[in-house]
């Protein structure tokens, strides 16, 4: 692993490993530690799948990274490692920073509870003062423009109002490392245009790290200046984002023509 504090994630060799179980029985049996002795007479054993193999990778600080892939080639597992949701079966993975993960619409968000309960509950949580937290619901309801709809219940909104609200939340207290999965695709043409602005401001004053991962090609060339592209666990490619998006873009037209 790298010494140098330009790099904000780091991954050596990293490898996952999930069981793929024939049943939901044996998934039980296995939870209680019961699935070895009599239980393999009639019952198969479960199966390794690796989603990720042998990931080699450095993200430096302030660059914004685009991943893609066709699913289930890793990308979420990928996520969910740096996050710390998941640990990896192999390999070593150092995180150097403060994670901020928009990884669903929502996420997080109580559907009975008003858009304003929500984002006030939300920036709490991440421990912001009650001042801080006035000051930045103002800009919040400025940059989503729900200001009339802040006190409706969340469960309401259309999926690219929560994407709006959810987005501005999570990038109001600056955070250090900004994961976002698929989240921009709920949203329109001017929704992207101000979260770009936005992403842009975040890296310009606060240095922040942005993972990108969406299927919208276009989305991922606006906003990331470097770009990997997974398959089958493995990173195929990496390098600049036009390179990597027309390779992949080639290999989707090849794969669907065949």
């Amino acid at each position: 692993m790298s010494e140098s504090k330009d790099f904000v994630i780091e991954m050596d060799g990293v490898g996952k490993t999930y069981k793929i179980h024939p049943s939901n029985l044996s998934r039980v049996l296995e939870a209680f530690g019961l699935l070895g002795g009599p239980a393999k007479r009639f019952l198969p054993p479960p199966s390794d799948f690796l989603a990720l193999d042998s990931i080699n990778l450095s993200i430096r600080r302030g660059e914004r990274l685009g991943i893609v892939g066709a699913n289930g080639a890793g990308k979420s597992t990928l996520l969910k490692l740096i996050v710390g949701n998941l640990q990896p079966t192999f390999g070593q993975i150092a995180v150097h920073g403060e994670v901020q993960a928009l990884m669903t619409t929502g996420a997080g968000f109580h559907p009975e509870f008003t858009g304003r309960q929500n984002s006030e509950a939300s920036l709490a949580q991440l421990g912001m003062t009650r001042k801080a937290i006035a000051e930045a619901m103002k800009e919040i309801i400025e940059f989503t423009e729900l200001e009339e709809f802040m006190d409706q219940a969340f469960k309401t909104y259309s999926a690219g109002m929560q994407a709006r609200l959810t987005f501005a939340t999570a990038t109001a207290i600056k955070p250090e490392i900004v994961i976002i999965d698929e989240i921009l695709g709920a949203g329109d043409g001017y929704f992207i245009s101000k979260s770009t602005e936005r992403i842009d401001t975040l890296v310009r004053e606060s240095g922040a790290t942005v993972l990108l991962v969406s299927h919208d090609l276009q989305t991922v060339q606006k906003f990331c200046d470097r770009a990997i592209w997974m398959d089958r666990g493995r990173v195929r490619l990496q390098g600049p984002t036009l390179e990597v998006v027309k390779q992949y873009a080639l290999w989707l037209r090849g794969r669907t023509e065949n």
